[in-house]
């Protein structure tokens, strides 16, 4: 059974519509915590920062320890991943096409500031978020498409009096020097750099930057600690047979990267020209970072699987919550596991380079595994199976004991549906025997 394409191309924007809906439904109940955003049109210095249709940008803050920082990029997809498509391709191949889709993203709420939902990791909520609920969290917004970088001085222009502006380098930058003048970032001890996605990405691309940054006004900086957590933004160059991000990132930066580099100088120095696409991988990124970090993943990402790699049978069965594999057929089935095998031993190699590092891996089909309660601290989500590690409870070992790197790699040894909580097999086996029985009625 396969499934419309137009399913898939949902898939580029997809957890963004979840965390939507969570924000209504928790607003709905007055359980949402309202988040303070912060204008930055009211100060001089930020007054060349915008989202893609030229609304001036925000972050949302979150007051909290004043020494204990989470610096959080917000995820979704890249300009040139189509959000409608009439010929049946995800992404748009040329210059011209990606920035047609930038125009069509400036229309909607991936061009814009939006409020989301605070859940998972992001949540104030310290019953749900023991560990980082505590602290001051910052969600930098992503409303420029063309991955939290690049800038043109001029807006780019459709000759019909449209107009879509290219600042997502100068949103970080005025950002950080936001929470340096603003917002009390001067007196942390503790940063935690992280994203969700494509936000993971942006972090990466990020941290020598912000690390150099906050150290220049930190009122203790040879005390100031930095780590790095990674939520599903690991995709695999080679296992895209079709070059699809490969094509997007070059275009990209035909766009957005006439004025100004990639913020990863390290990565540039080493890939240039007509290989700097590179650097918008996490299996490069992770090679030039020397901070402590925290990979979470699911080994059968749903959106690289999905929407990269073309495979069209991974749903939802019966309206369970996770996705399921049983659609898939035996060609199907090899592909993820070629895709899971190639994530397992990937990050077991960076474990192995770095000792303070950990990571989080689960054998079910899912994408983005701390960005909403309902993967965050659920108790169907353990790896390994029954150990009563959630991503939630892994996080918060690992921020306190980096030195003990056994205990913070968490990587399901088993391929799907074997971690039975987690793939919600057993749910799909109840249903289908309740439906074989209304039949035989």
């Amino acid at each position: 059974m396969k499934i419309p394409k137009i399913l898939q191309y949902l898939f580029v924007a997809g957890f963004f519509i979840l965390t939507n809906y969570l924000y209504f439904k928790n607003k709905a109940e007055k359980k949402y915590y309202k988040a303070k955003h912060h204008m930055i049109k009211t100060d001089p210095v930020f007054k060349k920062a915008k989202c893609l249709n030229g609304e001036d940008y925000q972050i949302r803050f979150k007051q909290g320890d004043p020494e204990k920082y989470l610096l959080l990029f917000q995820g979704g997809g890249w300009n040139g991943a189509k959000l409608q498509s009439s010929d049946g391709s995800v992404f748009a191949q040329s210059e011209e096409e990606t920035v047609k889709e930038a125009f069509l993203r400036s229309q909607s709420m991936l061009g814009m500031v939006f409020e989301l939902g605070a859940e998972g990791l992001q949540s104030k909520d310290e019953k749900k978020n023991p560990e980082f609920g505590q602290f001051s969290i910052v969600l930098l917004n992503y409303c420029d498409g063309f991955g939290h970088q690049g800038y043109l001085e001029e807006p780019i222009t459709d000759g019909e009096g449209k107009q879509i502006w290219v600042r997502g380098h100068e949103n970080v930058k005025s950002t950080i020097r936001y929470l340096q003048e603003k917002l009390g970032i001067n007196e942390s001890s503790e940063v935690i750099i992280g994203g969700f996605a494509q936000g993971g990405i942006s972090a990466l691309m990020w941290s020598d930057y912000i690390q150099q940054e906050l150290k220049l006004t930190n009122k203790n900086p040879q005390n100031l600690k930095f780590s790095l957590v990674l939520d599903s933004s690991i995709y695999f160059e080679d296992l895209d047979t079709n070059k699809n991000l490969q094509n997007t990132f070059q275009n990209i930066l035909k766009i957005a990267n006439k004025e100004v580099d990639l913020p990863c100088k390290k990565c540039i120095q080493e890939n240039q020209n007509e290989n700097q696409y590179r650097c918008f991988y996490a299996e490069n990124l992770l090679q030039y970072i020397e901070i402590p970090t925290f990979i979470v993943q699911s080994a059968y990402d749903t959106w690289y699987a999905k929407v990269v790699q073309d495979i069209d049978c991974i749903q939802s069965k019966f309206n369970i919550m996770r996705s399921s594999l049983s659609y898939c057929n035996k060609d199907q089935l090899q592909k993820l596991e070629q895709l899971r095998e190639r994530t397992v031993q990937f990050v077991q190699n960076m474990l192995k380079k770095n000792k303070q590092w950990g990571a989080y891996i689960a054998s079910c089909a899912d994408h983005c595994l701390t960005l909403s309660n309902l993967n965050y601290n659920n108790n169907n989500l353990q790896v390994p199976m029954k150990s009563g590690y959630t991503p939630e409870f892994a996080l918060k070992n690992w921020r306190k004991m980096k030195n003990i790197q056994d205990i913070n790699i968490h990587i399901d040894k088993l391929s799907w549906p074997h971690n039975i909580p987690c793939s919600e097999i057993e749910q799909e086996l109840e249903i289908e025997v309740l439906n074989q029985e209304k039949l035989e009625l």
